[in-house]
């Protein structure tokens, strides 16, 4: 007995009991290393094997590093110098081991975001962490056990490491139950009893090793187990507690729906929340992944553990989604993948633009919204299509709505714009059917995803269907039965156009040639005057200038900026242009009988060597001391007008005086025309000269000058109109000469130019035949003024309204005829008051003052203030 006891406790036995329990605790500590990704423990106690050496000196690279998993309340008690394992960033499949250095709290969104960096490294992680990144807190790690692990994770190693030692291990303890059968079957007394608790021992070794085997057969062919153990099973006496294979049930997809569009602005992945089955292992965590294929390879995204059942999503980039997501619980049972949802994300707003093309009154089919000058006006509109120029063409659309007047458009999302509108819809015919006026178009675009266009935009619509109209103000000229003489080559219409949407902007005027009752015949050219920007109501000054003599017509219409036409108007005109010679100084009579002062009786004649009507505005008439301008008239053609210095003085020597008569405005022919020796100069407005003569000793137009003639006696030009610009053009004429003269407002030439044989008598009994024909009658005074302001003095005087052919009509006061038969030129000094050429001959205080005192060659100098005596 003593021996038997001393053999069972022999010093080898106790040593292979020792050696067989410490491989058997190393196979043990092994295999929960190996396993230690799949075993329930892993929600609380989790290893890692450190790959680099970021970390290093505090944890070595190929070290075993073990970590705690950090539950949903305990991330707010992670802080600055903690060690954790996170997800990537940039890498949710990636995790990473590293130093906590900076926590920041977003209380806008509710969430914590970690700075994290290696020890080895000098500078921070590129990457912020969020909160839901974060999994484990470390705890201790093991120098180089990591490579053990890795080693063991293989094929060879686990043969190697765990499979030859577990399988030595097993073959012994199935040594140890054959032989305690045996010992039991021989010996059934109290040792039996010790070697049967042995064996109690040996089985359940055996079963654990069996178990563990099991388990990594287990994990590699089949995922899940869909069975449930009893609470406990009685194996030889031992009582095996039972486990959980039981996964949670799959989630239920919630939001955003299936093939939905939106964009991050809050987005949130949402699914039905879990727990686990019977509850025996709550709570659940989620695995949420993301593709952009619906076979998931390669993932955009892979979560950690979730402890809640929704993943915010805020920055995802555009692009298409496919997402799922699997419930776990504690002891890491995970249901298979929920049903695969499609998400499109788009977080980039559309733009949008409209094309518009319309018609003038006569230019059609314009491009953009310019109109004709840029000012956005049509008669009409072809397109007006609304049209998305960035985005999705076939699923943005458009919001528009359209105000009148020139306004400011509604904010976006306002009730009063249009549902949607897809991509090139043309609403030309909504805005044709509006009245002509301005109106806004506002407008933007929408997604699906609920982006827009940040502000709407507007553009201008304007339509003009009235057309213009304008009314002929002035034209330049004498307006004579409705014909306008002009006697310069330039001519002007003044026009007041008005309309009041698009505005004036061009006029029109066609120049046509007119025949002798001027119909108008053959086109010659056009022209216009353009305006830009319009204006609603505005004056505009025509001009037409390098005409040549002759008849025309003007033919007159307006445009607006939409190229509406107003009606035509004509304008009727004459040009004779006048030149020098074609109206000239015919005669003067400067030495009337009138003794002492006789300036308010002189005059001269003007006579039109032209085939054409000559209007004289704005004319003057120079001596050798002052300027007078001759009041506005019109001399028909070969016709005479009397300019005289006063009406009264006028009328006293040629009462019955009937042509065409006009008087200057002072009462005085310059200072007055001298009796020695002076000058007439005719100039046009424009300061041209058109003729001139001079007499005695005055040289300024002849040198030798035209004699001075007697008293009652005139200069006359012969034949009328005659003009070689030499003294020998004029002729003295009297009573008396052959012809007789003075003359006015006539001279008594044939059509050929020779002279007329006065008769035996030396009454004027021919005058009244030469008298101008009644047709310059004051009848048409108010058409040969063009200035309102024009004085009186320029109307057509005529004394008699019928001129009387009766030989009573004596041109002079004098009822004696001899003297005016005399052929003396030269008047007797006792006979008239008037001074000699020399100053010297007779005293300054013998003169009147409204005589002329000697006047100089030189008096081109301005004219000098005289005032005549009353």
């Amino acid at each position: 007995m003593i021996n038997k006891v001393n053999k069972a406790n022999t010093p080898v036995k106790i040593l292979g009991k020792i050696f067989e329990w410490v491989i058997f605790i190393a196979l043990i500590l092994v295999f929960l290393i190996a396993a230690s990704p799949i075993l329930p423990t892993k929600k609380y106690l989790s290893t890692y094997i450190v790959t680099s050496a970021s970390m290093e000196p505090t944890i070595k690279a190929g070290a075993l590093a073990l970590v705690k998993k950090i539950g949903p309340f305990e991330i707010d008690k992670v802080k600055e110098g903690d060690i954790v394992t996170f997800a990537s960033p940039e890498n949710p499949n990636q995790l990473i081991l590293h130093r906590v250095i900076k926590v920041d709290k977003d209380k806008e969104k509710g969430i914590l975001n970690f700075g994290t960096k290696g020890d080895q490294s000098s500078a921070p992680d590129a990457w912020v962490v969020p909160n839901v990144y974060v999994r484990d807190r470390y705890i201790l790690s093991i120098p180089y056990l990591g490579y053990l692990g890795a080693f063991m994770r293989t094929k060879i190693g686990f043969i190697l490491v765990f499979g030859i030692p577990a399988l030595l291990l097993l073959l012994l303890q199935i040594k140890k139950i054959k032989d305690g059968i045996n010992e039991e079957v021989k010996k059934r007394t109290e040792k039996a009893i010790s070697q049967t608790k042995e064996k109690k021992n040996t089985m359940t070794n055996v079963i654990i090793l069996l178990f563990m085997v099991s388990a990594f057969v287990y994990y590699g062919t089949q995922q899940y187990v869909q069975a449930l153990f009893t609470a406990t099973a009685s194996v030889s006496g031992v009582s095996i507690k039972a486990k959980d294979f039981v996964p949670p049930p799959v989630p239920t997809l919630l939001s955003p729906a299936n093939d939905s569009y939106l964009n991050t602005t809050g987005l949130v992945m949402d699914w039905e929340d879990v727990s686990d089955y019977g509850d025996m292992n709550n709570p659940v965590y989620y695995i949420y992944q993301s593709a952009n294929n619906p076979g998931f390879s390669p993932l955009a995204y892979e979560s950690g553990h979730l402890s809640n059942s929704n993943i915010p999503a805020p920055g995802t980039p555009d692009g298409v989604y496919w997402w799922r997501v699997k419930a776990c619980d504690s002891l890491n049972n995970c249901s298979p993948w929920s049903e695969v949802w499609k998400v499109t994300v788009d977080n980039i707003a559309p733009t949008t633009t409209v094309f518009i093309q319309g018609d003038l009154d006569e230019t059609k089919d314009i491009a953009g919204n310019g109109g004709w000058h840029g000012y956005g006006w049509y008669e009409s509109y072809d397109n007006v299509n609304l049209r998305i120029t960035s985005g999705d063409m076939a699923n943005d659309t458009i919001k528009y709505q359209i105000l009148v007047g020139e306004v400011s458009c509604p904010a976006i999302g306002d009730a009063s714009y249009s549902s949607g509108q897809p991509h090139d819809t043309n609403i030309n015919s909504i805005v044709n059917a509006l009245s002509e006026g301005v109106y806004s178009l506002c407008y933007y675009a929408a997604d699906l995803a609920g982006n827009t266009e940040s502000s709407p935009r507007r553009e201008l619509l304007k339509r003009d269907n009235t057309n213009p109209s304008f009314t002929v103000d002035s034209v330049s000229g004498t307006n004579i039965g409705g014909v306008y003489y002009n006697s310069t080559n330039t001519v002007t219409v003044q026009i007041s156009a008005t309309d009041n949407l698009s505005g004036y902007t061009r006029a029109r005027y066609d120049l046509y040639q007119a025949d002798l009752s001027h119909n108008c015949t053959s086109f010659v050219d056009w022209n216009e005057d353009n305006l830009l920007p319009p204006q609603t109501s505005v004056s505009r000054t025509l001009t037409k200038s390098g005409l040549a003599n002759g008849n025309y017509c003007f033919s007159i219409w307006v445009y607006d900026d939409v190229q509406n036409k107003s009606g035509v108007q004509t304008v009727k005109y004459t040009i004779e242009a006048v030149n020098p010679g074609d109206v000239v100084v015919n005669e003067v009579e400067y030495n009337t009988h009138q003794p002492d002062i006789d300036a308010a009786y002189e005059w001269f004649e003007l006579y039109n060597n032209t085939s054409l009507p000559v209007t004289l505005s704005g004319w003057t008439i120079t001596d050798n001391n002052a300027t007078d301008t001759i009041p506005d008239l019109t001399i028909a053609s070969k016709g005479f007008a009397v300019v005289a210095a006063s009406s009264t003085g006028f009328a006293t020597n040629y009462p019955d005086f009937s042509g065409t008569i006009v008087y200057i405005l002072d009462g005085i022919i310059g200072n007055g025309l001298s009796n020695t020796g002076d000058r007439l100069v005719l100039k046009k407005a424009d300061g041209v000269e058109i003729d001139a003569v001079s007499y005695g000793t005055d040289t300024y137009a002849f040198s030798p000058a035209c004699p001075d003639v007697a008293t009652g006696h005139s200069l006359s030009r012969s034949p009328a109109g005659h003009d070689t610009n030499i003294a020998a053009d004029w002729i003295d004429i009297y009573s008396g000469s052959s012809p007789p003269g003075p003359n006015p407002g006539t001279n008594p030439h044939n059509e050929d130019g020779s002279l007329i044989v006065p008769t035996t008598t030396p009454e004027p009994s021919v005058t009244p035949t030469v008298t101008p024909t009644p047709t310059l009658t004051p009848t048409v005074t108010p058409e040969l003024s063009s200035e309102s302001s024009a004085s009186p003095s320029a109307t057509i005087v005529e004394p008699t309204p019928t001129p009387s052919p009766t030989p009573e009509a004596s041109p002079t006061p004098t009822p004696s005829p001899s003297p005016e038969v005399s052929p003396t030129p030269t008047p007797e000094p006792s006979n008239t008051p008037k001074p000699t050429p020399t100053p010297a001959a007779e005293p300054p205080a013998a003169e009147s003052p409204a005589d002329e005192p000697p006047k100089e060659p030189q008096v081109e100098e301005p004219p000098q203030n005289q005032t005549p005596l009353p």
